[in-house]
């Protein structure tokens, strides 16, 4: 899958558009395939929350991760909008299908974010 998502989209202009999202909004952006496996990985910047990269330097919590981002995805598609969802470690992301075609080929993912204070 991830050939054709190469052949589809620009990476590095994609890459550029994640990176000046977070710019402008202070959020994380990536880009996953099918399966919730990174293809841009987030900007992590100094001062950014490494909740996520804990939980993911495990394998338990990086499947979970990853089928959280699977799920996610699948949802945006069927519904055809952004979806939001909560991640087994209770923080929010807003998962956006990509499609090429009228095919799913993979996500753009925002977060994570809380949606209440600590």
């Amino acid at each position: 899958m991830q050939k054709n998502i190469m052949k589809a989209i620009d990476l590095d202009f994609l890459k550029r558009m994640l990176v000046s999202f977070k710019a402008a909004t202070g959020i994380q952006a990536a880009f996953v395939d099918l399966e919730g496996n990174y293809i841009i990985e987030p900007v992590i910047e100094k001062g950014d929350s490494c909740f996520c990269e804990l939980i993911r330097n495990s394998e338990t919590g990086a499947k979970r991760c990853r089928d959280t981002m699977k799920r996610a995805g699948e949802n945006s598609a069927k519904l055809g909008e952004t979806y939001i969802s909560r991640c087994h470690a209770g923080m929010v992301s807003l998962t956006m299908a990509v499609f090429c075609e009228d095919e799913h080929i993979g996500s753009i993912v925002c977060g994570p974010m809380t949606m209440w204070e600590w």
